[in-house]
């Protein structure tokens, strides 16, 4: 089955920011037009590691914030 180009260089990019080792690689699939709206959202050279961890951060904050208020 032929690789997806933007699905290798997904992981060619976690692979070469050292968060994660070969041996040990989650397997993470995305759509096409999810790796396009990533690479919108990245500065620069930034990894994807990077960004994915800002959306998270991002995330729990609203969701403290949501639950701090009461709201749901």
């Amino acid at each position: 089955m032929p690789t997806d180009p933007s699905k290798a260089t997904f992981t060619r990019s976690l692979l070469s920011s050292g968060t994660v080792s070969a041996d040990k690689m989650p397997q993470v699939h995305l759509d096409e037009e999810t790796i396009e709206r990533l690479d919108s959202l990245r500065q620069e050279d930034e990894e994807y590691d990077e960004i994915i961890n800002e959306l998270i951060n991002i995330y729990e904050v609203e969701e403290l914030t949501l639950y701090r208020s009461g709201g749901e």
